[in-house]
């Protein structure tokens, strides 16, 4: 297998269901990410003075958790509120605590972002490969009529025929 480049980690391209689906799965990566980082600084907030982690938090993990879940399914819905929650949640903590590590949320960010884009690509992949299976199958049963006769084209009675 060959290596990725840097580009292809921070933007894949996606060109078929399977590369939407490796797209797809940084978001779920990210999800996991957002639930273990917010549960360990929960515990260790509630285990010892680690200030500043309310136990709310669990709150924030069970929605990340069910996101993540919901992008490894590939559920439009749920890659469409990754993004705009993450951000939030991020905007939130900078008010409260200020900003810790912009980078660790840029790439989040961008795996959220990816995430998105091949839940939805597979999505449009999908729909594609019915329309063109239906396509096939149509295409094969008028061929067939064809061949049967019956697709032959009959003069309806009384129009371009000679009946005088």
């Amino acid at each position: 297998m060959a290596k990725k480049s840097f580009k292809e980690w921070i933007w894949p391209t996606i060109i078929d269901q399977a590369s939407a689906r490796q797209a797809a799965k940084q978001g779920v990566y990210a999800s996991l990410f957002c639930v273990a980082a917010t549960v360990v600084l929960l515990v260790l907030s509630m285990t010892s003075r680690f200030p500043g982690v309310s136990p709310l938090a669990l709150i924030d993990a069970v929605i990340a958790g069910l996101i993540g879940w919901g992008i490894y399914k590939m559920n439009r819905l749920a890659a469409a509120v990754c993004v705009p929650f993450y951000l939030f949640e991020r905007v939130f903590q900078w008010m409260e605590h200020g900003s810790k590590n912009p980078i660790l949320a840029i790439i989040i960010t961008l795996a959220f972002i990816n995430g998105t884009r091949g839940v939805f690509a597979f999505h449009e992949f999908r729909v594609a490969r019915i329309l063109a299976r239906q396509s096939q199958q149509a295409s094969s049963k008028s061929d067939d009529a064809m061949a049967s006769g019956h697709g032959k084209r009959q003069p309806l009675p009384g129009i371009g025929t000679d009946s005088k």
